[in-house]
């Protein structure tokens, strides 16, 4: 296995898609296996409605934010981000982790972005 993503669809946000982990295997990273599992995520069915990604990242991991970067730029939208928990809520020594966004994502998009792949 090279590559993981585990995500989930918001209850109160059906039009979102969570990233709750993804992770690519040392000898692949940089290699846009990251952006591409997101992207096939993104073409499945229960996917349609979707909208927004969204991911807490905390401001030390720098490849997590370039990953959200990418996806942003290959999908031809725009990135966001905003505090969302301060490292006081975690109980050891924890970063703050901050709300990443992108959208809005056009699923006219998401098919050239396929048909191209």
């Amino acid at each position: 296995m090279v590559g993981f993503v585990s995500a989930f669809l918001l209850p109160k946000k059906p039009e979102t898609l969570f990233v709750w982990q993804i992770a690519t295997h040392p000898s692949q990273q940089g290699k846009g296996i990251a952006t591409s599992l997101i992207q096939h995520l993104l073409t499945r069915p229960f996917c349609q409605p979707i909208v927004h990604v969204e991911a807490t990242i905390s401001p030390d991991n720098k490849a997590s934010f370039r990953l959200f970067e990418k996806l942003a730029e290959t999908l031809h939208t725009s990135i966001h981000h905003e505090p969302l928990f301060g490292k006081e809520l975690f109980p050891d020594s924890h970063e703050d982790e901050d709300l990443y966004r992108v959208g809005p994502i056009s699923q006219k998009e998401l098919k050239n972005q396929e048909e191209t792949r």
